[in-house]
């Protein structure tokens, strides 16, 4: 969601009955009710996008990047929604989807689960995942230009202190900064620490250290399986004092 001007503006997701959805819905904050949106996505259903707002002379707009339809389908176009002046509601392609983009570096690979946030006239795209089964997470900071619809990627200083790649994280702007809160790492690890990026140096800085203390997937795994074999191994135990109970004697 974001908010453009007095609505607050909800555009895809996931259903109850677990459909992906690609309708948009406004809620009237002055009249506190909500409303259809009386334009159409014309692009494909979504969810783990992300959305961000600005205003200018022509109205209210909410520019959406990213998201996947199911784990094989991600998406990185990017779409904006208008209120004119006048009243009228329109979406329109800003970027077309690219599903190459990971081999010819000119834009953010396909994603979902990432952070977006406006700063100064352009769309800041960091983290997120394009693989559902391996978690294969981003570090990358991207800015869109929404005067000359180009991406940069601006994270590029060599040797940068950098946070892990993540994604379900949080982000927003604090004046010149962007502040990044927690997530999930692609060991599957969750975090709790706070990074700054810098939207004029373009350089990270950490605030608070990771202090989340966790298990792997594979040490999780192994956990369970040494558990399992003790559990096992117990059993069998008690089963033989059983037989030895009841007077059978166990041929080998």
């Amino acid at each position: 969601s974001a908010l453009m001007g007095k609505y607050m503006i909800i555009f895809g997701g996931k259903g109850w009955d677990g459909k992906v959805l690609g309708d948009t819905w406004g809620w009237d904050i002055e009249k506190e009710r909500f409303f259809q949106v009386p334009s159409s996505f014309p692009g494909e259903k979504r969810k783990g996008h992300s959305a961000v707002a600005y205003s200018d002379s022509d109205g209210d707009h909410m520019v959406v990047f990213g998201g996947r339809h199911n784990s094989k389908r991600y998406y990185n176009d990017v779409w904006q929604l208008s209120r004119k002046r006048s009243g009228k509601w329109e979406w329109k392609k800003l970027a077309d989807n690219d599903p190459h983009a990971d081999t010819n570096q000119a834009k953010p690979t396909p994603r979902n689960h990432h952070t977006a946030v406006y700063y100064q006239g352009d769309m800041i795209v960091y983290g997120g995942r394009s693989d559902h089964s391996l978690y294969k997470n981003h570090e990358g900071i991207w800015r869109f230009s929404l005067t000359t619809l180009t991406w940069k990627r601006v994270d590029t200083a060599n040797k940068m202190i950098r946070p892990d790649s993540r994604m379900e994280h949080c982000s927003d702007t604090y004046f010149e900064d962007m502040i990044v809160f927690a997530g999930q790492g692609s060991n599957g690890l969750r975090r709790n620490d706070i990074w700054k990026f810098s939207l004029r140096t373009n350089q990270w800085k950490i605030l608070e250290a990771n202090d989340c203390h966790q298990y792997s997937e594979a040490q999780t795994a192994t956990i369970i399986g040494i558990s399992v074999l003790l559990l096992s191994i117990v059993l069998c135990l008690y089963r033989s004092y059983l037989n030895s109970r009841s007077g059978y004697t166990r041929i080998y």
